[in-house]
């Protein structure tokens, strides 16, 4: 990642770009009769639960389908060597949701280079020998340096349409 794309100047624009992506994908969701509830709305800061006395951090979206998911959403391109990643203490407290709620946890990326949705649940993603490096990112407001950020590659992912409906995973039924 060039060394420009993360300054805390940036933070305001990228938050409502982050906002305006969990927004289409709700309305993508919708259009296959889903609900869905995005937990940072009208929230300045990362929507958070409590827990054994700790913050955990929630993921952007719960989908209401036939069955839940919860959804980390980004809008993303793929790196040089066709990944996208992920801060890995995002990935942990997505971790402690997935399993203290037994519902999936998805990535969810709208990919910024092809337009194309993709999506995979973390379990699957975390089965992958996907690369974990440090790198600058936003954290609690501020531009932090070396922070662990895992990368998953792209093909990894599925479209989450195929053939005008939902393309679910295997592992989610």
């Amino acid at each position: 990642m060039p060394e420009d794309r993360i300054k805390i100047e940036k933070l305001p624009d990228d938050r409502q770009r982050g906002e305006w992506v969990e927004i289409e994908f709700c309305k993508l969701m919708h259009k296959y009769k889903c609900l869905t509830h995005r937990f940072q709305k009208g929230y300045p800061k990362a929507a958070v639960v409590e827990g054994n006395s700790e913050y955990i951090l929630l993921p952007d979206v719960w989908v209401m389908h036939k069955s839940s998911l919860l959804a980390e959403v980004k809008g993303k391109y793929p790196n040089r060597y066709g990944s996208y990643g992920l801060e890995q203490y995002r990935i942990d407290s997505l971790q402690k949701i997935a399993k203290m709620t037994e519902v999936p946890v998805f990535y969810v990326i709208l990919d910024t280079e092809d337009g194309i949705w993709y999506w995979e649940d973390f379990v699957n993603l975390l089965k992958r020998p996907y690369k974990t490096f440090p790198g600058k990112s936003y954290v609690g407001g501020k531009v932090k340096e070396n922070v662990p950020i895992a990368y998953f590659q792209k093909d990894w992912f599925l479209t989450v349409e195929k053939d005008s409906e939902l393309n679910f995973p295997p592992s989610f039924t």
